[in-house]
């Protein structure tokens, strides 16, 4: 069966989401990929031409009226890396694909750009950062977060940043002027945190609140945010309201294992201009 127009497709009557019965291959069988209940925004894996796969996000449903039989199609919009959007495809973002196309469902992750800690992305995760609009002949392209000591984007195949908590930005380490070696200043910052609210604390607690915030290479897309963040938060929740806390309960192994290495830190930039002092 032809596949129909885009003008065409938008005449056909709309449905919600797609049930079994809906699938029809033309001979009045649901393909068995297809046995899950497929609705409006979700993501999915579509078969390409010669093997090639896809991820898009069912942007609408349609349902083709014939004398026999009921046929669906789907409007899919694909996901682009940056680099594959052309003046030749700017206006290939959607498509009308059969459902029997669709090999699964699939998880696209939103990356939380800028954020201190967001959704854990493994390097085998497909997750999206920004998105584009075609108008005419041209792409518009949505905001790009990028810092403020360098005006650049973050790259986590190539870049490397630390976080602070007190201005709450990333900063590229590049852009950065790097402690001593020596220095135990963010040691006796963690101390003195402590020491004004009359806590104290289990020395491989205090270890593990000098591990910088980092994301990138190594580090992964959205590093350690989410780990160091609560600690953090549990230690000043301990501060406001006057409670003990077990500290030990609060390391995991990993931790553990990361409060023996040797940590690079550096004193905000930003925070330095606005006479405070904050390390990272």
């Amino acid at each position: 069966m032809p596949t129909p127009s885009k003008t065409n497709f938008f005449t056909f009557p709309s449905c919600q989401k797609l049930e079994d019965e809906d699938v029809l291959d033309g001979m009045g069988n649901v393909p068995d990929n297809m046995r899950h209940t497929f609705r409006r925004g979700d993501n999915v894996i579509i078969q390409g031409e010669r093997g090639a796969l896809w991820y898009g996000v069912i942007n609408d449903i349609r349902v083709q009226c014939l004398k026999t039989m009921h046929k669906a199609w789907i409007a899919a919009r694909w996901y682009y890396r940056k680099e594959d959007i052309t003046e030749n495809n700017i206006h290939k973002y959607v498509d009308i694909i059969a459902p029997e196309e669709i090999l699964s469902p699939a998880e696209v992750i939103k990356f939380a750009e800028g954020e201190g800690c967001g959704p854990l992305i493994e390097s085998e995760d497909m997750f999206t950062r920004w998105s584009m609009t075609a108008s005419g002949q041209h792409m518009l392209e949505g905001t790009t977060h990028v810092f403020q000591v360098c005006q650049k984007a973050y790259n986590p195949d190539k870049d490397h940043q630390h976080y602070c908590r007190t201005c709450r930005k990333w900063f590229h380490c590049g852009c950065l002027k790097r402690l001593p070696k020596a220095s135990n200043k963010m040691w006796e910052y963690v101390i003195e945190q402590g020491r004004t609210s009359g806590l104290s604390c289990n020395d491989k607690f205090i270890d593990a609140l000098c591990i910088p915030i980092s994301q990138g290479k190594v580090s992964g897309v959205v590093g350690n945010g989410m780990t160091i963040l609560a600690m953090w938060g549990a230690f000043e929740k301990s501060q406001e309201e006057d409670i003990e806390i077990d500290w030990n309960g609060n390391l995991t192994s990993d931790m553990l294992e990361h409060t023996t290495r040797l940590h690079v830190y550096y004193q905000c930039p930003l925070c330095s201009k606005a006479g405070r002092v904050s390390y990272m």
